[in-house]
């Protein structure tokens, strides 16, 4: 699925079943991915890696998790915003990042960081 989506590119990166693995299976506190399925089949994948932070000079806070989009792809069975939207769910309540960033967008989203 997703050598076929970045086919539509005029440059993109075309990855073997072992450069897969290394970009893409869970490793904690590096990558994360998460795919949608609907009756067996996958209709959508979406990953991001992670970049901790250091907070100075704050009382209560010393870091900030933050997630960074890598790659998102969806079939037409499903939304792209469906997917992301799932993909927010599960980096704060699983994962509990505090920061989700898609750069090509411009689009920072903060995940309940609250300061006092």
């Amino acid at each position: 699925m997703f050598n076929e989506y970045v086919q539509q590119f005029d440059l993109a990166p075309i990855f073997s079943l072992e450069e897969m693995h290394h970009w893409f299976i869970p490793r904690e506190d590096v990558v994360d991915s998460f795919v949608a399925e609907k009756d067996y089949k996958i209709i959508g994948f979406a990953s991001y890696y992670t970049l901790p932070s250091t907070v100075m000079h704050h009382p209560n806070y010393k870091s900030i998790k933050a997630a960074y989009s890598f790659y998102n792809v969806t079939t037409p069975d499903l939304d792209l915003q469906e997917l992301m939207n799932d993909l927010l769910i599960m980096a704060k309540k699983v994962k509990s990042y505090n920061l989700y960033y898609k750069l090509h967008t411009k689009l920072i989203i903060c995940l309940h960081l609250v300061w006092t």
